[in-house]
């Protein structure tokens, strides 16, 4: 039976400058066909009959602290993996190398170590694993994420490496609560796998857009705050005017002074509560009455003929009755009706005692 291997080691930085965290591997898929391949492919040459199979399958694949540990078991039927597996048993070969889909990364200071120049692959699928040539590929591994695939070997450039983790950016949750955020606004429409430049891109578009609807939304806010300050005008002059004319009707009633106008229009503009507060004091006054009818007992009524008007007037002129009880406008009329002419003003003072 052939010796175990190590499959990954989380607490060191391959030769490459990241690392892949064991804890994050998922395995499932992988266990249901355990395919040993060799060199990550299944290609030996340019032609069909070059074609290599599966070489053997992995078993008993396990965790180990920081390590994930498998065994190997060739097909030794297979005239080239028995060749292989004479070549592993004897070290000469004795080297296992994953491929995997990245799935999640990060750059987080506490996930990286002293000296690793590349990000840490926090969770990860095993696709397959193979036996690989230490002569030609040291520290092999195949890389993928989404569709895009990348052989890490001797032969890889750094900055191939360095390219795939900047392009082909990790759904992490941090970035997955970014994108989930930007999408719901409605206003941007970014896939889960968007990198750092798209993500940034998406921002400025919707802060450009936002900015817009903002201008937008100050103009109409402006609109309704000049709205409600001229109906507010309106509402303030309707108000007056209605007060203006109630205490009008009310000086023409004689119920108040000239002086007291703008008092009462004043507090009747004020609001709806003072308009209805001085409209139920002024009802409740009574018009101006001269004083003497008042002591007498009330108003003189005239009589309407011009006869009984005449006779009305010699009693007052005899002093049977004082004119002080009657009115200008009834004084007026009896003295027309007896002299047949308007009384002079003089006159009229003089018997109001003026």
């Amino acid at each position: 039976m052939s010796k175990p291997i190590v499959l990954t080691d989380d607490s060191v930085i391959n030769s490459y400058g990241f690392r892949v965290m064991t804890a994050g591997g998922e395995l499932t898929d992988y266990l249901k066909n355990p395919v040993l391949l060799y060199d990550h492919t299944r290609r030996h040459g340019e032609n069909d009959r070059d074609i290599i199979l599966p070489i053997g399958k992995m078993t008993d694949l396990r965790s180990d602290g920081s390590r994930i540990i498998g065994t190997p078991e060739f097909d030794l039927e297979d005239k080239f993996a028995a060749e292989v597996s004479r070549k592993y048993d004897k070290d000469i070969m004795n080297m296992a190398s994953i491929g995997f889909e990245a799935m999640e990364w990060s750059t987080e200071p506490e996930l990286m170590l002293p000296g690793q120049t590349l990000p840490t692959v926090t969770k990860w699928k095993l696709k397959e694993v193979s036996i690989t040539d230490i002569g030609a590929n040291p520290n092999a591994c195949k890389l993928s994420h989404q569709g895009f695939t990348l052989t890490l070997n001797a032969a890889t450039r750094r900055e191939d490496i360095e390219a795939f983790f900047k392009t082909q950016q990790p759904t992490n949750p941090q970035m997955k609560k970014v994108i989930a955020a930007l999408n719901n606004s409605k206003l941007v429409n970014l896939s889960e796998a968007s990198g750092e430049e798209l993500v940034a891109e998406a921002v400025t578009t919707l802060s450009a857009q936002l900015s817009a609807k903002d201008q937008t939304i100050a103009a109409k806010d402006a609109e309704i705050n000049r709205l409600k300050t001229e109906a507010q005008a309106a509402k303030e002059n309707a108000l007056k005017e209605r007060a203006t004319s109630l205490v009008e009707s009310a000086l023409s009633a004689k119920k108040i002074v000239a002086a007291q106008k703008d008092n009462f229009i004043n507090l009747a503009s004020q609001s709806e509560e003072g308009y209805k507060s001085v409209k139920q004091l002024l009802d409740s006054l009574q018009g101006y009455q001269p004083v003497v009818p008042q002591l007498s007992g009330g108003p003189v009524e005239l009589p309407t003929s011009k006869a009984e008007l005449v006779k009305l007037h010699d009693k007052y002129a005899k002093g049977e009755a004082s004119w002080k009880e009657l009115s200008e406008d009834q004084i007026k009329q009896i003295w027309k009706a007896k002299h047949g002419k308007e009384i002079h003003s003089s006159t009229l003072n003089a018997l109001l005692g003026k």
